[in-house]
């Protein structure tokens, strides 16, 4: 706390004026936090001295606000680049004096475990998975080779309500980060979130089986390696009315630069869709939609790429429907917003190819599916165990 205190007298951070008359004054209050090493030991103590903020009014104290916070996508896709590339990954951390210190190779961010072997670079969170393990109780508790079963059926009625719901707060908000590097829990993390403002024992029960399902697979890794070309292809797909209360629809999407996985994404789409076309139509466009977004960024970091981007899509009259306005009568209310995706397939700036069902690896972020099935899409997503060569223990301080 003294170091950061002198730090930011040193800095010059603040001057001592007289309070405004009838202005809201913003208090102020230390923040602590332990920063860990690698592997879990306490590397040491850090405070910092934080605003409070959140006694502000929105029109009234402030008008705009803006955090810049990097995307994961942009994470996974800056290793995918770098082991293209062979570009060395290191780190920079900015001193209480505002310099920036050159930390060395990077092993570890965010929670993120970076690990370099012959095979390229391996991503993972074992460590924030055995620490969620360890603080809900549940490190002991039997694996599972799924997250959920295949007959689930979540509801806002099922159940008895929770006593508390701060710790399934709590536990589906660390779930949700896990996300980062786990595609395969996406798609129950996201139901589970559906329920966070009145949850009961049935969605606790859910959540533990997530958790379960995590102890069984902590030591697996995305792994990103040398691609042949540097090309964007996606799978696109949806489960048409997916929830049984509002009887929205699911949508999701993988994206692959080159070999490695970069974005994947399973979301309730924010409308009703009339048919199986319209809702895996709407899918195609929020596919296309983040698709354009990376585009841009690689071409912002000077990049260019080889062919135009392909979207593989499981619905032939889908597919049909992105290149010609055909079934009017049935289609004429979608929004007109999401019609981009016919002038980009016009301009020859995008492809959308058809795809079995049974090869659509983005059907596992749209439904609960057979642990045969399951775990057939996760080996197909290139998500594998960790190298024998990079294991070790976790230590968890307490």
């Amino acid at each position: 706390m003294e170091d950061e205190y002198k730090a930011l007298l040193h800095n010059d951070t603040w001057d001592l004026v007289p309070p405004p008359p009838h202005k809201n004054i913003v208090g102020n209050r230390w923040a602590y936090k332990i920063k860990r090493r690698p592997d879990g030991s306490i590397e040491r103590y850090k405070a910092q001295l934080v605003a409070q903020w959140f006694t502000q009014q929105a029109r009234i104290d402030f008008a705009k606000t803006f955090s810049p916070v990097v995307k994961p996508t942009t994470i996974r896709l800056i290793i995918s680049l770098a082991v293209h590339y062979g570009w060395n990954l290191r780190q920079l951390g900015l001193s209480t004096t505002f310099a920036l210190r050159d930390l060395g190779e990077a092993h570890y961010f965010l929670g993120l475990e970076l690990h370099r072997s012959s095979d390229g670079v391996h991503l993972s969170q074992r460590k924030y998975i055995h620490y969620l393990l360890v603080k809900t109780k549940m490190h002991e508790a039997k694996p599972i080779h799924t997250p959920m079963a295949a007959s689930t059926k979540l509801d806002v009625t099922h159940g008895s309500p929770l006593p508390d719901a701060t710790e399934y707060r709590n536990v589906v908000g660390a779930l949700q980060y896990i996300i980062v590097t786990r595609l395969d829990v996406s798609f129950s993390v996201n139901k589970v979130c559906q329920f966070m403002k009145e949850p009961t024992n049935v969605h606790w029960s859910a959540v533990k089986r997530i958790l379960r399902y995590l102890k069984s697979i902590i030591d697996h890794v995305i792994t990103f390696r040398t691609s042949l070309e540097l090309a964007l292809e996606a799978f696109s797909d949806a489960n048409w009315t997916s929830c049984p209360v509002d009887h929205r629809s699911q949508g999701s999407f993988c994206v692959y630069l080159g070999r490695n996985l970069i974005s994947w994404s399973s979301h309730e789409q924010s409308t009703v869709s009339r048919s199986s076309t319209e809702l895996e139509y709407r899918s195609l466009a929020s596919t296309a939609a983040e698709i354009l977004w990376l585009q841009m960024l690689l071409t912002k970091l000077g990049l260019k790429l080889p062919r135009p981007p392909v979207i593989w899509c499981d619905n032939l009259s889908a597919k049909f429907l992105s290149s010609n306005p055909v079934h009017h009568s049935h289609t004429k209310h979608i929004e007109l917003d999401v019609h981009f995706i016919r002038e980009k397939v016009a301009a020859g700036l995008l492809l959308i190819n058809h795809i079995p069902s049974h090869d659509q690896i983005a059907d596992i972020l749209t439904k609960h599916l057979p642990s045969t099935r399951f775990n057939d899409l996760t080996a197909k997503l290139i998500v594998s165990k960790r190298p024998l060569s990079l294991r070790g223990d976790v230590r968890v301080s307490q």
